[in-house]
Protein backbone atom coordinates (compact mmCIF):
# COMPACT_ATOMS: atom_id res chain seq x y z
CA UNK A 1 0.00 0.00 0.00
CA UNK A 2 2.78 2.39 0.72
CA UNK A 3 4.37 1.55 -2.33
CA UNK A 4 1.38 2.91 -4.20
CA UNK A 5 0.64 5.29 -2.39
CA UNK A 6 5.00 6.59 -3.22
CA UNK A 7 4.00 5.65 -6.75
CA UNK A 8 1.11 7.87 -6.91
CA UNK A 9 2.82 10.89 -5.42
CA UNK A 10 5.58 10.58 -7.87
CA UNK A 11 3.56 10.34 -10.89
CA UNK A 12 2.20 13.40 -9.56
CA UNK A 13 5.76 15.63 -9.28
CA UNK A 14 6.23 14.06 -12.70
CA UNK A 15 2.97 15.47 -14.73
CA UNK A 16 3.34 18.91 -12.81
CA UNK A 17 6.92 19.10 -14.06
CA UNK A 18 5.54 18.10 -17.14
CA UNK A 19 3.21 20.88 -17.61
CA UNK A 20 5.07 23.50 -16.09
CA UNK A 21 8.00 22.43 -18.87
CA UNK A 22 5.15 22.83 -21.59
CA UNK A 23 4.05 26.01 -20.39
CA UNK A 24 7.30 27.88 -20.40
CA UNK A 25 7.97 26.39 -23.84
CA UNK A 26 5.59 27.94 -25.71
CA UNK A 27 6.54 31.24 -24.39
CA UNK A 28 9.09 30.79 -26.63
CA UNK A 29 9.33 31.34 -30.46
CA UNK A 30 11.24 30.35 -33.02
CA UNK A 31 12.93 32.92 -35.51
CA UNK A 32 10.26 31.75 -38.29
CA UNK A 33 7.94 32.08 -36.03
CA UNK A 34 8.05 35.37 -35.02
CA UNK A 35 5.04 37.85 -35.96
CA UNK A 36 6.56 40.03 -39.01
CA UNK A 37 3.78 42.84 -38.01
CA UNK A 38 4.79 44.94 -35.25
CA UNK A 39 3.45 47.91 -33.58
CA UNK A 40 6.70 49.62 -33.86
CA UNK A 41 7.32 53.08 -32.97
CA UNK A 42 7.29 55.61 -35.93
CA UNK A 43 10.24 55.74 -37.93
CA UNK A 44 10.79 52.83 -37.60
CA UNK A 45 12.28 49.56 -39.33
CA UNK A 46 10.18 46.58 -40.06
CA UNK A 47 10.64 43.94 -42.76
CA UNK A 48 7.84 42.11 -44.06
CA UNK A 49 8.95 40.75 -47.46
CA UNK A 50 10.89 37.30 -48.47
CA UNK A 51 13.83 37.61 -50.94
CA UNK A 52 12.63 37.82 -54.40
CA UNK A 53 13.17 34.98 -57.13
CA UNK A 54 17.27 35.83 -57.67
CA UNK A 55 17.55 35.54 -53.83
CA UNK A 56 17.61 39.42 -53.01
CA UNK A 57 16.43 40.98 -50.31
CA UNK A 58 13.96 43.97 -51.24
CA UNK A 59 13.80 46.44 -49.70
CA UNK A 60 12.10 46.84 -45.82
CA UNK A 61 9.19 48.02 -45.54
CA UNK A 62 10.08 51.59 -43.65
CA UNK A 63 7.76 53.88 -42.28
CA UNK A 64 7.25 57.30 -43.81
CA UNK A 65 5.12 58.67 -41.20
CA UNK A 66 7.10 61.13 -38.88
CA UNK A 67 10.58 61.49 -40.06
CA UNK A 68 9.94 65.53 -40.11
CA UNK A 69 13.43 67.39 -39.43
CA UNK A 70 15.31 64.43 -39.33
CA UNK A 71 18.75 63.67 -41.96
CA UNK A 72 17.22 60.58 -43.28
CA UNK A 73 14.27 63.70 -44.72
CA UNK A 74 16.78 66.10 -45.52
CA UNK A 75 18.57 64.19 -47.86
CA UNK A 76 15.30 62.39 -48.75
CA UNK A 77 13.75 65.50 -50.42
CA UNK A 78 17.35 67.09 -51.87
CA UNK A 79 17.94 63.48 -54.01
CA UNK A 80 13.86 63.94 -55.00
CA UNK A 81 14.70 67.61 -56.08
CA UNK A 82 17.88 66.35 -57.86
CA UNK A 83 16.00 63.79 -60.03
CA UNK A 84 13.92 67.04 -61.18
CA UNK A 85 16.99 68.08 -62.65
CA UNK A 86 17.69 67.62 -66.37
CA UNK A 87 15.12 64.96 -66.82
CA UNK A 88 16.55 64.17 -70.10
CA UNK A 89 18.93 61.88 -67.85
CA UNK A 90 16.05 59.92 -66.39
CA UNK A 91 15.08 58.74 -69.91
CA UNK A 92 14.65 54.62 -70.46
CA UNK A 93 16.76 54.27 -66.77
CA UNK A 94 16.59 51.00 -65.01
CA UNK A 95 17.04 52.45 -61.39
CA UNK A 96 18.21 55.19 -59.60
CA UNK A 97 21.31 54.63 -57.37
CA UNK A 98 22.38 56.94 -54.41
CA UNK A 99 26.08 57.07 -53.21
CA UNK A 100 25.36 57.58 -49.19
CA UNK A 101 28.89 56.46 -48.72
CA UNK A 102 30.35 60.20 -47.59
CA UNK A 103 27.26 61.00 -45.50
CA UNK A 104 28.17 59.06 -42.57
CA UNK A 105 26.22 60.60 -40.26
CA UNK A 106 23.44 58.59 -41.52
CA UNK A 107 21.93 56.36 -39.36
CA UNK A 108 20.08 52.68 -40.47
CA UNK A 109 16.93 53.93 -40.19
CA UNK A 110 17.54 57.43 -42.25
CA UNK A 111 19.47 55.32 -44.97
CA UNK A 112 16.23 53.18 -45.27
CA UNK A 113 13.87 55.93 -45.62
CA UNK A 114 15.85 57.67 -48.14
CA UNK A 115 15.88 54.44 -50.51
CA UNK A 116 12.42 53.61 -49.71
CA UNK A 117 11.10 57.15 -50.24
CA UNK A 118 12.74 57.81 -53.46
CA UNK A 119 11.18 54.21 -54.62
CA UNK A 120 7.69 55.07 -53.73
CA UNK A 121 8.28 58.84 -55.38
CA UNK A 122 9.32 57.54 -58.74
CA UNK A 123 8.43 53.63 -58.55
CA UNK A 124 11.25 52.50 -59.06
CA UNK A 125 14.58 50.59 -57.75
CA UNK A 126 16.34 52.43 -56.06
CA UNK A 127 20.12 51.33 -54.65
CA UNK A 128 22.64 52.29 -52.31
CA UNK A 129 25.72 52.23 -54.73
CA UNK A 130 28.91 54.24 -55.75
CA UNK A 131 30.33 54.96 -59.22
CA UNK A 132 32.73 52.03 -58.99
CA UNK A 133 30.22 49.72 -57.81
CA UNK A 134 27.87 50.35 -60.64
CA UNK A 135 31.12 50.30 -63.29
CA UNK A 136 31.81 46.83 -61.87
CA UNK A 137 28.16 45.91 -61.77
CA UNK A 138 27.24 46.84 -65.30
CA UNK A 139 31.10 46.00 -66.55
CA UNK A 140 32.03 49.25 -67.98
CA UNK A 141 34.66 50.49 -69.88
CA UNK A 142 36.04 53.90 -69.13
CA UNK A 143 35.56 55.60 -72.21
CA UNK A 144 32.13 53.88 -73.07
CA UNK A 145 30.76 55.09 -69.31
CA UNK A 146 26.97 55.10 -69.81
CA UNK A 147 24.98 53.56 -67.15
CA UNK A 148 21.77 51.63 -67.13
CA UNK A 149 20.51 53.82 -64.53
CA UNK A 150 20.76 57.50 -62.92
CA UNK A 151 23.33 58.37 -60.08
CA UNK A 152 23.38 60.84 -57.41
CA UNK A 153 25.87 62.57 -55.16
CA UNK A 154 26.56 64.98 -52.70
CA UNK A 155 29.51 66.48 -52.53
CA UNK A 156 29.39 69.62 -49.77
CA UNK A 157 26.75 70.61 -47.24
CA UNK A 158 26.42 73.44 -45.51
CA UNK A 159 23.55 73.69 -42.64
CA UNK A 160 22.59 76.70 -40.56
CA UNK A 161 20.19 76.68 -37.64
CA UNK A 162 17.23 76.20 -40.02
CA UNK A 163 18.54 76.25 -43.50
CA UNK A 164 20.51 73.96 -45.55
CA UNK A 165 22.75 74.24 -48.84
CA UNK A 166 23.07 71.11 -50.78
CA UNK A 167 25.41 70.95 -53.65
CA UNK A 168 26.30 67.63 -55.30
CA UNK A 169 25.83 65.97 -59.05
CA UNK A 170 23.34 63.53 -60.84
CA UNK A 171 25.25 61.62 -63.47
CA UNK A 172 24.27 59.26 -66.03
CA UNK A 173 27.71 59.17 -68.19
CA UNK A 174 30.43 60.89 -69.16
CA UNK A 175 28.93 62.90 -71.61
CA UNK A 176 25.13 62.87 -69.39
CA UNK A 177 25.66 64.56 -66.15
CA UNK A 178 24.65 68.21 -64.27
CA UNK A 179 26.05 69.55 -61.03
CA UNK A 180 23.08 70.79 -58.92
CA UNK A 181 22.27 72.93 -55.83
CA UNK A 182 19.54 72.46 -53.39
CA UNK A 183 18.50 74.66 -50.86
CA UNK A 184 16.17 73.70 -48.14
CA UNK A 185 14.63 75.52 -44.88
CA UNK A 186 13.27 73.71 -41.73
CA UNK A 187 9.64 75.03 -41.22
CA UNK A 188 7.45 73.67 -38.55
CA UNK A 189 10.10 70.87 -37.78
CA UNK A 190 9.85 69.68 -41.31
CA UNK A 191 12.15 69.97 -44.08
CA UNK A 192 10.81 71.98 -47.37
CA UNK A 193 12.99 72.09 -50.52
CA UNK A 194 13.21 76.27 -51.17
CA UNK A 195 14.93 76.28 -54.54
CA UNK A 196 17.06 73.68 -57.00
CA UNK A 197 18.74 74.40 -59.66
CA UNK A 198 22.13 73.31 -61.79
CA UNK A 199 25.12 74.62 -61.14
CA UNK A 200 26.80 72.84 -64.23
CA UNK A 201 26.28 70.70 -67.53
CA UNK A 202 28.41 68.44 -69.02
Amino acid sequence: MRFMKGFVYLTAIFLLLVACSSEGASKVSSPDSLPTETNSPVGTITNNHSSDSDGNSPLPNTSLKEMNGTAGQLYGYTFEAMMQLDENLNTDMKYIAVDLNPLTQLTEADKLYILNYLEQKFSITVQDNTLEQLIEKEDLKEDLLVLEGTLLRIEKVELGEDTAVITGSKFRSGTGSVGTKIELILENDSWKVASAAMTWIS
